[in-house]
């Protein structure tokens, strides 16, 4: 076969590039996780388990000290049932064959339960109990008769079937492993022997009363970068052109920072606003505010923040929108002994974190639009602000009544401005 000049050299060249990608290929990551949990749901045959990781690493499994995949947000729920009647050993160990389903659920760990990440895995293997009356642990107190399962003995192969959300970065690589110890309790039935009550109980005579369980999962993944749930704490300031006891809107611009007042709590990994973004919220006060004996005001507010990146081709200019449904509290100091004044004679009290260490807001995005369409919040976006509201001086109140006062009339409150920080996390998909 003949090949021109050109046509062979761009042959080379795909060859190379294809052996350079494959030999750039990210290395597997070896994983290893703990947790322990209970049964939610047993009888003869089947048990539902729920989990809670982040925990560990037990003495009793051999698996490496590889770090963790998971962490103490992630929950499961293992649910499995015997395929195959158990054989019983001489010395009357019972292994069974089960499968079943294992759900991950990652939680928002900035506000609430919210999940914002599934892995869904299969899982095949034995489950294995010791029916020996001889190794019981009996309780008389309680009633209760418990059957251990110990390693080395309890374990399923499982296999990735579906990831989503934080999860979705994850491409299994081989089978995973989960082992399991722990003990079953049975009731003691009063006049039957203890080995006839076990057998009664694990033969599905007789309810079981529920289990205790810990648990190690481990195995290789790699990790799909573009998918990786990013981390990020972006830093702007606002004024506010409308402040009042009803609600107000903030005109933010996003640039400066970080804030020596804010210290993030992960590893930054992401920038995706910056100075070519603008910003505005706008809040309406829910409830009734209150203050308390240290003269602490709060007044709870929810809202909608948009971010918009100039610069684009749509009608408005925009090349693209952040759209948030914001809800927190506002918290300001207003104690007349630590108002300060500005040149102008007027009373100036600080919000935000001068008053409480805790996020002002948080903001649920709902849409993204633009260079910011494939963006999606992993959980809630927390807010934090470091501001001052400027209060107009009244000569025939006190310093005191003057503040309190002006929570009620708009008129003496003559503007707010603020720094703050928006941190989270989010995936791109």
């Amino acid at each position: 076969m003949k090949f021109c000049g050109n046509t062979f050299r761009s042959s080379l060249m795909f060859a190379a590039v294809v052996v350079l990608a494959m030999t750039a290929a990210a290395a597997p990551v070896p994983f290893a996780d703990y947790g322990s949990g209970t049964t939610i749901e047993l009888v003869s045959g089947k048990g539902t388990w729920q989990i809670n990781w982040g925990q560990g690493p037990w003495t009793w499994s051999d698996v490496t000290t590889a770090s963790p995949l998971l962490g103490s947000n992630v929950s499961g729920i293992l649910a499995i049932q015997t395929t195959a009647p158990a054989k019983i050993s001489a010395d009357l160990v019972a292994t069974l064959p089960i499968a079943g389903t294992l759900t991950l659920s990652a939680h928002d760990q900035n506000n609430g339960n919210g999940v914002i990440g599934t892995m869904v895995l299969n899982c095949v293997g034995v489950n294995i109990v010791d029916m020996n009356a001889s190794r019981l642990i009996v309780d008389q107190g309680t009633g209760m008769a418990l059957a251990p399962f110990r390693p080395p003995g309890p374990e399923a192969a499982l296999t990735l079937k579906e990831a989503t959300g934080v999860f979705a970065y994850v491409k299994q690589v081989g089978d995973w492993r989960l082992q399991l110890a722990g003990l079953y309790a049975a009731p003691l039935i009063p006049g039957v022997k203890l080995q006839d009550n076990l057998m009664q109980a694990l033969g599905g005579k007789v309810a079981l009363i529920g289990g205790l369980g810990d648990f190690a999962l481990s195995g290789q993944y790699e990790a799909v970068e573009s998918l990786k749930p990013k981390a990020f704490c972006e830093y702007g300031s606002a004024v506010a052109p409308n402040f009042g006891a009803a609600g107000a809107l903030w005109n933010q611009t996003w640039a400066g920072g970080p804030w020596p007042w804010h210290k993030c709590a992960t590893t930054v990994n992401a920038t995706f606003l910056g100075d070519n973004v603008s910003g505005k919220l706008e809040t309406t006060t829910t409830g009734t505010p209150s203050v308390d004996e240290k003269m602490v005001l709060r007044a709870g507010f929810a809202g909608r923040l948009t971010l918009t990146k100039q610069g684009g081709v749509a009608p408005d200019g925009s090349a693209g929108q952040i759209i948030g449904d914001a809800k927190g509290t506002f918290v300001a100091d207003a104690n007349a002994a630590h108002a300060t004044f500005d040149s102008q004679g007027n009373i100036v009290c600080a919000f935000g974190i001068a008053v409480h260490n805790a996020p002002d807001a948080f903001v649920s995005v709902t849409d993204a639009t633009g260079v910011y369409a494939d963006i999606h919040a992993a959980g809630d976006w927390a807010w934090y602000v470091n501001g001052t509201m400027t209060i107009a001086k009244v000569p025939t109140m006190s310093l005191q009544q003057n503040i309190l006062a002006a929570l009620q009339k708009p008129e003496l409150l003559l503007g707010a401005q603020e720094e703050f920080v928006l941190t989270g996390w989010y995936y791109r998909q």
